[in-house]
């Protein structure tokens, strides 16, 4: 597992590469389980999946991967981490963290990893998928007291509406509902997330840290 736990995207090879281009699903559930035995779940997310899903995302976009492999990777690590946290419990007391991706914003698998990740962290996850109006995903945060919303944002970068959307987040949560945002599109949007309040989180060991931070003070940022 040297080659997957050590973060660098251009150290992603095979068997996982192997088994993207191969559609190769035993392959790959294999590969993704020694991960999950020799690093727990907090481990896989951070030093295999993250750099991962980002290698794919650049093969795609250079046609180096085809739109079917990536399309499988997606699909394969959607299930395989739906079934590695089938059996948390989401107990009423726990925090609520409210995931989804915002309008026009079609790759989840960024999201579904921030809310594996807060599952893993303690915290009761509201898991809303891609491609949300700011008032669906605020409204869906506010019916379940969501201490924070987590999105996720890759593709496409500085799409001229989006701006609009992430305001209209802003106006529609309480102020005392935290907005966080990561992915590799967020550089487009910087100036509307500041001015939003928004908290950028450039990878997921910051996002762990900032969740474990919150869920100790149990205050609201």
């Amino acid at each position: 597992m040297d080659d997957l736990g050590n973060g660098k995207l251009r150290r992603i090879k095979p068997p996982i590469l192997e088994a993207i281009r191969g559609l190769n699903a035993s392959q790959l559930e294999a590969v993704l389980n020694k991960g999950l035995l020799d690093m727990g779940l907090q481990g896989l997310l951070v030093k295999v999946l993250a750099p991962l899903l980002e290698r794919v995302g650049e093969l795609w976009q250079t046609g180096d991967l085809k739109p079917a492999e990536e399309h499988f990777a997606s699909c394969s690590i959607k299930g395989f981490l739906e079934r590695s946290t089938h059996s948390y419990i989401s107990a009423e007391d726990l925090p609520n963290l409210t995931v989804a991706t915002p309008l026009g914003q079609l790759h989840e698998l960024g999201a579904l990893l921030a809310a594996t990740l807060a599952r893993n962290r303690g915290w009761r996850v509201t898991y809303l998928g891609p491609s949300l109006p700011a008032h669906e995903i605020a409204a869906a945060a506010l019916k379940n007291s969501s201490r924070a919303v987590a999105l996720s944002m890759v593709y496409p970068p500085g799409a001229p509406y989006l701006g609009e959307e992430l305001r209209h987040l802003r106006e529609f949560l309480s102020n005392d509902i935290a907005i966080l945002v990561g992915g590799k599109a967020v550089e487009s949007y910087q100036k509307i997330l500041h001015g939003i309040g928004a908290r950028i989180f450039r990878d997921l060991e910051s996002l762990s840290d900032f969740l474990d931070e919150l869920n100790a003070k149990g205050l609201s940022p």
